[in-house]
């Protein structure tokens, strides 16, 4: 007895061919999406690339964080930014030899 193998696909394309697209004829929603995580930090920056700063904080602290992070839909990092930039805001004088400026992007 002898079996015939079927076709899988009715698709045109054959088996082990590619596609191409101009990327100038195909709007955002047809592109390809890219894999894995998208950055998130600032300006489409990965946050992978900023200097990294390791702190030890009561546990406490390290709930209210992660807590003030959920409830404002941010990064961690991004509330301890924030928090420090309007440190910086309130704090009448800076030490001195020092300058007041600080860049948030809040």
């Amino acid at each position: 007895m002898e079996l015939q193998q079927k076709p899988c696909s009715t698709s045109p394309v054959a088996r082990g061919s590619t596609v191409s697209h101009e990327r100038g004829d195909m709007t955002k929603a047809q592109l390809p999406r890219k894999r894995g995580r998208p950055p998130a930090g600032d300006h489409g920056k990965p946050s992978s690339e900023y200097p990294q700063l390791s702190v030890r904080v009561p546990p406490e602290t390290r709930r209210q964080c992660a807590l003030l992070a959920r409830r404002l839909g941010l990064a961690q990092w991004q509330v301890v930014r924030n928090a420090i930039a309007a440190y910086y805001r309130s704090d009448p004088e800076p030490p001195a030899g020092q300058s007041r400026n600080v860049s948030s992007s809040a």
